[in-house]
């Protein structure tokens, strides 16, 4: 019995290695065929694959090859969902405050003006995310840490430009996407400058409507996310308010989680529907 275990297990390794290595090839030898946000993400996961590989972690190598030949054929891949990783208990409320403002930072119009800052900054988050279910290499979870948030950082720097910021009103319905943490209702420093930063431009406009769509994730009772959505939109109401935005010119609508901005396609919540879209209507 114990023969034949190890004989299976032997077998799935290999298996396992033959996927592998069929990925990172497959990944290696594609022709890129999406934007350049894209071309970056796939490369950065290739030479993840890569590292992970030479690492002997075939399944984790197999999993960021796949993202990165999906990035390749042009596919926006998301930052890696914590709830998909099997973390130390204690670190799951810091990871998901980081993977917040990453998401909220990756707005089309920063991937657009910086693509290989916004690639470095997702992969290094999720080297921080593989490396941190493992464990072990404390030096390595250290790094991917600290990597993560300096590209965060300059990236964060970079895209609060007034030249960044005016591309959001460079159309009539321009949109910005405000998130928030589990069961929170309360504005980040980031998002009180995003916020700043649109009021400020505002200043500028003779006529404007702004409408405030808020959303809940499924987590907890219909009741309580209708009620933290209300509660979310009024945060970025009052935000806007506190920098000169009239207020009489917002409009509110709390959807909670009866009518998702994603829907779940496995029945799980998913984060980004704790969020607030700020949609502004320049009048001309």
């Amino acid at each position: 019995m114990g023969y034949t275990r190890r004989f299976l297990i032997w077998i799935l390794a290999v298996l396992l290695l033959v996927a592998c290595t069929r990925q990172v090839y497959r990944l290696r030898n594609m022709d890129a065929r999406g934007v350049e946000f894209t071309t970056e993400l796939s490369k950065g996961y290739l030479e993840f694959s890569r590292q992970e590989s030479f690492d002997l972690d075939w399944g984790d190598a197999q999993r960021f090859a796949t993202k990165g030949i999906r990035a390749r054929q042009g596919e926006y891949v998301e930052p890696e969902h914590l709830d998909m990783w099997s973390l130390p208990a204690h670190v799951v409320p810091m990871m998901a405050q980081a993977r917040m403002h990453l998401v909220e930072l990756l707005t089309p119009e920063v991937v657009y003006k910086y693509p290989k800052e916004a690639a470095r900054v997702q992969i290094a988050f999720d080297c921080w995310v593989e490396e941190q279910e493992e464990n072990w290499q404390t030096a390595r979870i250290a790094g991917c840490r600290e990597h993560f948030y300096q590209k965060l950082d300059a990236l964060y720097t970079k895209s609060t430009s007034t030249d960044v910021l005016r591309n959001l009103f460079a159309s009539p319905m321009p949109t910005a996407v405000i998130y928030f943490d589990v069961g929170k209702t309360t504005l980040t420093t980031r998002t009180k400058e995003i916020i700043k930063h649109m009021a400020g431009q505002l200043a500028h406009v003779k006529s404007y409507d702004i409408i405030l769509n808020a959303y809940a994730d499924s987590t907890g009772s219909k009741e309580l996310n209708k009620q933290l959505s209300q509660q979310r939109a009024q945060s970025v109401k009052t935000e806007l308010i506190k920098h000169g935005v009239l207020e009489d010119r917002i409009a509110v609508f709390a959807f909670g989680e009866e009518h998702p901005r994603f829907p779940s396609t496995d029945g799980k919540h998913v984060d980004e529907n704790r969020s607030v879209e700020i949609n502004i209507d320049i009048i001309r």
